[in-house]
This record gives C-alpha cells, sequence and structure tokens, in this order.
C-alpha cells in the first residue's frame, strides 16, 4: 500500500507564490496612486492673434468685464489624460483656484479619456500684465472644479486689448517647447470604416470557394 506523504518544498513554494502575488498587488496599487496624482503646467499669457477673434457673421461670447482680462487657448498636454471636464482648474499665483470655461466642440477623446480641449478662465486686468504673477493649470482625477460648458468660444475683436492667448511649457526653451501649445490634433473621421477592407479578401474567398461548390455538384457528362 501506497502512501502519500507531501513534500515540505510544496508548501514553501505556496508561500512564496503568496508573497509575489501580494508583491505584484502593491505594486498595482503604488502605480494606480500615481497615475491618479495631480498634474500640473505653468502658463504664460501672451497676446492674442487675429485667427482667435469672431469672423463674418459669428455672434461673438460678452465681452470680459471692466478689469477683467479673458484668456484662451488650446491644450493638449501629453500628460494631460482626464476623465471630464470638472478634473481640470486653473490656478493663480496663490493657489486661488479659477474656474474655467470649457468649448465642448473642441473636447479630443482617446480611449473615453479627454486629451485635449479648447477653455478660458478670467483673471485681474492688473495680474495679467503683471509678469511676477504665475497662472498653473492642474488636473488629475483628485481634482474636482465647477467649471461651465459652452459649445463654442467665440471672442469679440472689439474687446481684444481685454483677451489674452496662454501658452504652457517652458518659453525660455524656444522652437518645439514654446510652439507645441499651437499644435492640433487632426482626427481620422473614415477610422471606423477602414476594418471593410479586411472584409474583402475573406469575401473573394468565400466566393470561389462557393463557386467550387457548385461546380463540383455537377453531374459528370
Amino acid at each position: 500500500m501506497m502512501k502519500y506523504i507531501p513534500r515540505a518544498g510544496w508548501k514553501n513554494g505556496s508561500r512564496t507564490m503568496r508573497v509575489h502575488q501580494c508583491v505584484c498587488w502593491l505594486l498595482i496599487l503604488l502605480v494606480g496612486g500615481i497615475a491618479q496624482a495631480a498634474d500640473s503646467a505653468d502658463l504664460q499669457l501672451l497676446p492674442a492673434p487675429d485667427d482667435f477673434f469672431a469672423i463674418g457673421e459669428e455672434t461673438p461670447n460678452p465681452a470680459p468685464p471692466e478689469g477683467k482680462v479673458l484668456v484662451f487657448g488650446l491644450f493638449n498636454h501629453p500628460r494631460l489624460s482626464i476623465a471630464g471636464v470638472e478634473n481640470i482648474i486653473a490656478l493663480n499665483t496663490d493657489g486661488t483656484p479659477i474656474p474655467l470655461t470649457i468649448e465642448t466642440n473642441s473636447i479630443f477623446y482617446e480611449f473615453d479619456r479627454i486629451v485635449s480641449l479648447r477653455f478660458s478662465f478670467l483673471v485681474d486686468a492688473e495680474q495679467a500684465d503683471d509678469p511676477e504673477t504665475r497662472f498653473t493649470l492642474s488636473w488629475g482625477n483628485d481634482i474636482t472644479a465647477k467649471n461651465m460648458e459652452v459649445s463654442k468660444i467665440i471672442l469679440d475683436p472689439e474687446a481684444r486689448m481685454r483677451i489674452r492667448r496662454f501658452q504652457w511649457g517652458n518659453a525660455d526653451l524656444g522652437g518645439e517647447a514654446a510652439q507645441i501649445s499651437r499644435i492640433e490634433v487632426i482626427a481620422d473621421m473614415t477610422a471606423g470604416y477602414h476594418f471593410l477592407w479586411y472584409l474583402l479578401p475573406m469575401a473573394m474567398i468565400f466566393a470561389l470557394l462557393t463557386i467550387r461548390k457548385l461546380y463540383s455538384r455537377r453531374p459528370a457528362e
């Protein structure tokens, strides 16, 4: 009669496996916590170009109130990936949050996450003209801002002196880093139909097999 004797190494192996699983879970939680941490970028205010303003019969949005400057621009930072428009906010030098007006028509999604959008916000005119004033954009899952949404932001050319555009990144680097905020994402609207090309060879093979089967069924003469 054979007697089964469990090996001691098997028990130790189970413990080792459990330790490895715990380590893996800790790493996953750590990476997840890092991914959810807020990110930020400094903003530089510059004069608004002509293509920012309403053209033709477009009705512009209300001009910024007296003593205020409206800041507008496109933000498509490489690290931008948020679930909703409430996960992004502008901050003043002292950390005071500044609500944004989000242009919903400009929002671009990638894997159900916002990676590009246009928005505007109001600041005091004195702060906008003060080179020492620092504006920061912060985003992440732990941010819940009360931003406003509009379908389109149309700027009034008559209020040009009270409108600025923002540029993100280090302007001292110049070149690519200074111009990256002007890059726009062009979406391929026909991407959803490209898979049809893969069906064409399959359809041809199916048709040839069907013809061959029909001919094979014909009685011999």
